[in-house]
C-alpha cells in the first residue's frame, strides 16, 4: 500500500571530456515526483532517470552497481542492483523499480524520524563522467510497534468463578503514525468484537474487552484471550493471556494452587540456608522440601501469601541458581460422571483370547491418579505398593483411581470384571485428590506428581499411567525424561473436551504414548481433531469399572482409554520379557 513519498531531485554531477579536457554539464530529471508508501511493512516504487549531457554528438554509458537507504550519514540498507544508462546524442534514460524493505522504515521509525534518503552514483567511461542523485522518501501511515496484553492488575492470566459478571482484558499498544487501527478481540479463536478506530499521531493507546458482549465465563476450564490486528499490517507475533474458570464444586482452586512457589535445583548447589534466604529476601514461607533422588534435585515448596508469585518466579530465575522455578500446577484427572449403559471395552480388545496366553505376569503399573480402594475385592490381591503424596492428607480410597486400577489390573477370581492385565502389579501412588462426592474428578499438584513420579521411577515400574492433563510443567517433564532414559513406558489420555483442538501436557510431552477414544460405534472420541494428534486409541465411553467399596459402574473419559492401553503394555511386559 501506498502513502505521501515527496520527492527532492539533486543531481551533483561532474564530468571530464578526455580529449577536449572540458567539463561536461549534465542534469537528471526522476519521476514521477510523488509516490505512496505504507509504513509497518515493505514496499516498491517505480523511478524513472532521464539524463542530459552537454557535448550531444558524444556517446557514452554511465553504470550504477548499487542505491543506498540513508538516514543521514548512516547506512540504513543497501540495494545490490546494476543499472546502466546509454548516453546518445546527450539524452539516455533508465528505469528502477525500488524495493524498500519493511527493516530499513522500521530503523527509520526507531530513530524517531520520518524520512529518509536513497541514493544512487553513476559512473562513466574510465571515469570520465561522474553523478550522483539523491532524494528524501517521507515515511507516513500507522505502524504498530508492540501490544501487550493483561487482565486486571496487569497479569498475564486470571483464576475466576463460574459466570463471573464482567471479566476484562487490556491491550496497551505502541504505535507511531497516524491512521485507521482495526483488529478484533477473540476467546478461544472465536471473535469477541471488533475494533476500528482511526489515530492521529498517536504514541500509546490502551484498548480493553466491550462491556457487551462480555469475556464468556460459563465454561469451565482454561481460556485464551487476543487482540489481532489486522490494520496496519505488522509482522509483530500476537500475545495472548488466558484465564481459568473454575467449577462450582472447585470454588477457589486455581489452575495453580494460589501463592504457591517450587524451586528445584542440584543436590551439590544446595548449600545450606539458601532456602533460608529466599524466604528472608521474597517474605516466603518453607511449607516442605524433598528429594527427587531419580534426577538427583532437591524441591523445596514455599507459600507466598499474597505476593505475586510470577513476579517472586521471575526475580528467582534470574539468580541462575535453581534449575526449576514455578508455580505449583494443578492438573484434572480425565474421567466423567458415572453412566448406565452396556460395557463393551473387553469384547473390541478380545481379552478373552489373550488371555488365554498372557496374564500381564511380571509387570509392574504406577497408577498416577486419586486413590486406589486397597481393599476391593477385585484388587486386594494386585496393589504391591501404595503411598500418599498429597499434603495435608491420609491415603484414602477413592473413585477415578480405583476405576483406572480397575480397568488395568482386576484380578480373575470368580467375582466383579477382569483387567486387561489381570496379574500384573499395581503401584498405586496417590497424588491427586477427589474433589467432590458427586464426581470422579480429581485434582493433581506439580509437588504431589513430581513425587509419586520419583517413587515410580525409584522403585523400577514398568508403565505409569497418567490418567490427568493440564498446563506444561517443567519439573515433571525432567522426571518423565529420566524415566524414559530408564525404559519406563509413560501413557497419558487427551481429555475429553469437545472443543478442543491440543494435546494437553503430559500427552504431549516427546516419548509420552497420547491415548485418544473411543466410543461404543468406534468413533473419536471427544472429538476427530484431537484424537488424529495421538499416538493410539482405545474405548473411553460406558465402560463398566471397580468403584470403592466393592462396588462397580459405569464410567466414561480418555482416562480409561488410557488405562486399557497401560494394561495392554503390562501384557506386552510377558510376552517379550520389555517393551521400549
Amino acid at each position: 500500500m501506498r502513502s505521501l513519498l515527496s520527492f527532492l531531485i539533486v543531481l551533483l554531477a561532474s564530468s571530464t571530456a578526455l580529449a577536449q579536457g572540458a567539463p561536461l554539464e549534465s542534469s537528471v530529471i526522476a519521476s514521477p515526483s510523488v509516490f505512496n508508501i505504507q509504513s509497518g511493512a515493505g514496499s516498491k516504487v517505480k523511478v524513472n532517470y532521464t539524463f542530459r549531457v552537454a557535448a550531444e554528438g558524444r556517446r557514452t554509458s554511465l553504470t550504477s552497481r548499487s542505491g543506498s537507504f540513508l538516514t543521514g550519514k548512516e547506512i540504513a540498507g543497501t540495494r545490490n542492483l546494476l543499472l546502466v544508462v546509454n548516453i546518445e546524442k546527450g539524452y539516455g534514460e533508465v528505469t528502477e523499480i525500488i524495493e524498500i524493505p519493511a527493516r530499513v522504515i522500521d530503523r527509520v521509525l526507531e530513530k524517531g524520524l520520518k524520512r529518509f534518503t536513497y541514493a544512487r552514483v553513476f559512473t562513466g567511461q574510465q571515469g570520465s563522467l561522474t553523478a550522483t542523485v539523491e532524494f528524501n522518501i517521507m515515511v507516513t501511515g500507522l505502524t504498530v510497534r508492540s501490544i501487550e496484553l493483561y487482565f486486571e492488575g496487569r497479569k498475564g492470566e486470571a483464576t475466576i468463578q463460574r459466570n463471573h459478571p464482567l471479566l476484562k482484558a487490556y491491550a496497551d499498544i505502541r504505535l507511531e503514525g497516524t491512521g485507521l487501527l482495526q483488529g478484533y478481540w477473540e476467546v478461544d479463536g472465536r471473535i469477541l468484537s471488533r475494533v476500528n478506530q482511526p489515530l492521529t499521531n498517536v504514541r500509546d493507546i490502551t484498548i480493553e474487552t466491550p462491556d457487551i458482549p462480555p469475556i464468556p465465563t460459563s465454561e469451565p476450564g482454561m481460556h485464551r484471550v487476543g487482540f489481532v490486528v489486522t490494520k496496519p499490517e505488522t509482522r509483530l507475533a500476537l500475545p495472548s493471556i488466558t484465564y481459568f474458570v473454575l467449577p462450582e464444586e472447585l470454588d477457589g482452586i486455581h489452575e495453580y494452587v494460589p501463592g504457591q512457589i517450587i524451586v528445584a535445583l542440584k543436590e551439590e548447589d544446595f548449600v545450606k540456608g539458601y532456602a533460608d534466604r529466599l524466604r528472608e529476601k521474597y517474605g516466603l514461607e518453607i511449607l516442605d522440601d524433598y528429594n527427587l533422588v531419580s534426577i538427583g534435585l532437591r524441591a523445596v515448596l514455599f507459600e507466598a501469601g499474597e505476593n505475586d508469585i510470577l513476579r517472586i518466579i521471575d526475580a528467582i530465575r534470574k539468580e541462575r541458581i535453581a534449575l526449576v522455578v514455578q508455580p505449583n500446577h494443578i492438573f484434572r484427572t480425565m474421567g466423567a460422571d458415572p453412566l448406565s449403559e452396556r460395557q463393551y471395552g473387553n469384547a473390541v480388545l478380545k481379552l478373552g483370547d489373550i488371555h488365554a496366553r498372557y496374564m500381564g505376569r511380571g509387570a509392574k503399573v504406577a497408577v498416577l491418579d486419586t486413590g486406589v480402594d486397597t481393599e476391593h475385592e477385585d484388587l486386594k490381591g494386585r496393589i504391591v505398593l501404595f503411598k500418599n503424596f498429597v499434603r495435608g492428607n491420609d491415603y484414602r480410597a477413592e473413585v477415578h483411581g480405583t476405576a483406572v486400577a480397575g480397568i488395568i489390573s482386576s484380578a480373575i477370581n470368580g467375582v466383579g470384571i477382569e483387567g486387561v492385565a489381570p496379574e500384573a502389579e499395581l503401584v498405586a501412588l496417590r497424588a491427586c485428590i477427589q474433589v467432590s462426592m458427586r464426581k470422579a474428578t480429581g485434582d493433581c499438584f506439580t509437588d504431589s506428581l513430581a513425587r509419586a513420579l520419583d517413587a515410580a521411577i525409584v522403585n523400577r515400574v514398568n508403565i505409569v499411567n497418567m490418567s490427568f492433563g493440564g498446563e506444561k510443567d517443567g519439573l515433571l517433564a525432567r522426571l518423565m525424561d529420566k524415566g524414559i532414559e530408564e525404559g519406563i513406558i509413560f501413557v497419558a489420555p487427551v481429555g475429553n473436551e469437545v472443543t478442543q483442538k491440543d494435546l494437553p501436557f503430559p500427552a504431549s510431552h516427546p516419548g509420552v504414548v497420547s491415548v485418544g477414544g473411543l466410543d461404543e460405534r468406534m468413533q473419536p472420541y471427544p472429538n476427530p481433531e484431537v484424537v488424529k494428534e495421538t499416538s493410539v486409541n482405545a474405548p473411553a465411553v460406558n465402560i463398566l469399572t471397580t468403584f470403592p467399596l466393592n462396588r462397580y459402574n459405569f464410567i466414561t473419559g480418555t482416562s480409561l482409554s488410557s488405562a486399557y492401553i497401560s494394561g495392554l503394555f503390562a501384557l506386552a511386559v510377558e510376552k517379550d520379557g520389555g517393551i521400549n
